[in-house]
């Protein structure tokens, strides 16, 4: 250790020969016993060394846990079922009060999220919340439908299996009739990147839409219409446009929240990844995986076996 320190090999001498052993926790408490000088050079060199020791004890004891368990096809089913419990409560609340308190049998909720995987996520999390639901989704980020709206008629004409000269009038009424058994959902992304088309969009296709559904007879207590506009955040949501709610953004996922939803599922959990690992994510994982949706999900589904991410639950 001396040595290490730029002494010379004397100096190991009067260690040996010195009145009994001395311990200090420091070095350089044990240098001034014998009167010698211990430069700031060494010091930190030193501490540098004792640092990467450290450093790699953390990496030994890590590599003992068990970080590679083949879980059953049965097992995964369950773990990605569960990951649809994960947080979105304000979300999910406010989307059920909408649906429950209104008179009204269509609606129109702007939802956002930062990223397009979370954003896929969110509004199959609030689709679930009503089984034998239809639903249909649209991408319009790179639709030819910005060019040209006609282009919306005919993906939606070929979606309902309709003739290809079917008028927007008889495509109405097909998603009405189907509307009046079961819930139809509708999810348009990326519909904010282009006021005109969205403009289309609600003029032409969702207000007489609306306007027919309640106009007819109900037929069923499940009879629902239901748009989702999926935005980002940042985004003005519907300035011109006065019948919709706005759910609260998902921005961030908090470890509290994290651990909450842990709790919940902590005996299943605890048998398929076992007790030893289930508390390393808690006490060591969780804390430095910071709040982003995505990489929060991401880092879940790393540490519970989903080889896939977040791609496993979409």
């Amino acid at each position: 250790m001396a040595t290490e320190c730029g002494c010379d090999r004397g100096t190991i001498s009067k260690i040996r020969n010195g009145p009994g052993a001395v311990v200090h926790s420091k070095l350089c408490d044990l240098f001034s016993v014998f009167n010698l000088d211990l430069e700031d050079k060494h010091w930190e060199e030193w501490e540098s060394k004792a640092d990467d020791l450290q450093l790699n004890q953390t990496i030994k004891q890590s590599a003992k846990l068990p970080h590679t368990v083949n879980l059953p096809t049965k097992t995964q089913q369950k773990i990605v079922d569960l990951l649809w419990t994960l947080n979105c409560r304000a979300q999910e609340n406010d989307f059920q009060s909408q649906c429950q308190s209104s008179l009204q049998r269509s609606h129109l909720f702007v939802v956002q999220a930062p990223d397009p995987r979370i954003q896929k996520w969110l509004v199959k999390r609030l689709i679930l919340q009503y089984h034998n639901a239809q639903p249909y989704s649209l991408n319009v980020r790179s639709h030819p439908m910005r060019v040209d709206f006609n282009a919306f008629w005919e993906e939606i004409r070929s979606r309902l299996k309709l003739s290809t000269t079917a008028s927007p009038d008889v495509v109405l009424q097909c998603l009405c009739e189907m509307a009046q058994t079961k819930p139809v959902f509708i999810a348009v992304f990326g519909l904010h990147r282009s006021q005109e088309t969205r403009d289309n969009f609600l003029e032409q296709f969702w207000l007489p839409l609306s306007q027919k559904f309640c106009a007819q007879p109900t037929k069923s207590f499940k009879a629902k219409l239901v748009l989702f506009l999926i935005e980002e955040p940042q985004t003005s949501p519907l300035a011109n446009w006065q019948d919709f709610c706005h759910l609260p953004p998902l921005t961030e996922i908090t470890a509290p929240e994290v651990e909450a939803w842990l709790e919940t599922v902590h005996p299943f959990f605890s048998q398929a990844i076992g007790e030893d690992r289930l508390e390393h994510l808690v006490q060591i994982d969780l804390p430095q995986w910071g709040t982003q949706p995505a990489q929060v999900i991401d880092e879940v589904c790393c540490a519970i076996q989903l080889k896939n991410g977040i791609a496993d639950i979409e």
